[in-house]
């Protein structure tokens, strides 16, 4: 079996540093905001990573997201049914790691470590 990197283009991630309140508004709401990393700032922040393939094929893999300069956190994505409707949710507890910066909205990104399709 071989990663099929080129799929990602199929695949929609979108990351966000939460509090818990907001992690109640996303399971009743489907919304979510990123606050700044000053509201976030002392509290414990959750890594919310959502992910909906719109491809045509079933995926999964393996991704690495990374907030600020903290080590990057891989996750195991399991299989993601084709052509999705709704967000799949992971979600991580980052206790301690946003810093007290005005109104900066934290700095999050992700890269595919492994993806396959079939």
């Amino acid at each position: 079996m071989y990663s099929d990197m080129d799929y990602q283009k199929n695949i929609n991630v979108e990351l966000y540093v939460v509090l818990k309140n907001q992690l109640c508004e996303l399971f009743t709401s489907g919304r979510v905001t990123q606050h700044s990393e000053n509201v976030l700032y002392g509290k414990k922040n959750y890594l919310l990573i959502r992910m909906k393939n719109n491809g045509p094929f079933v995926s999964w893999g393996k991704i690495s997201c990374k907030v600020e300069r903290h080590k990057p956190i891989q996750i195991e994505v399991l299989a993601m049914e084709s052509k999705m409707e709704e967000f799949v949710d992971h979600i991580i507890p980052i206790p301690g790691i946003m810093q007290p910066r005005a109104e900066t909205l934290p700095e999050i990104s992700c890269k595919w470590i492994e993806l396959y399709s079939y």
